[in-house]
C-alpha cells in the first residue's frame, strides 16, 4: 500500500485574551488538542494538496 500525504489548510479562528502576542502564544499552546480539532471540524477544512510520499 501506498502513503499520500495531504496538506489542508482552513479559516477558522479563536480569540485568546492576552497582554503581549508572546502571552497570546503561549495560552494558546495551553488549548487542548481536542478542543482545537473541534473548532476546525465547526469551521471546515479544505485539501490543499495531495500527494505520493517518497520512500
Amino acid at each position: 500500500m501506498k502513503k499520500f500525504v495531504v496538506t489542508f489548510m482552513s479559516s477558522a479562528s479563536i480569540i485568546i485574551d492576552a497582554n503581549t502576542e508572546e502571552e497570546a502564544k503561549e495560552n494558546f499552546d495551553k488549548i487542548p488538542d481536542e478542543d482545537l480539532l473541534n473548532e476546525l471540524d465547526g469551521n471546515g477544512i479544505e485539501m490543499t494538496d495531495i500527494f505520493e510520499e517518497d520512500d
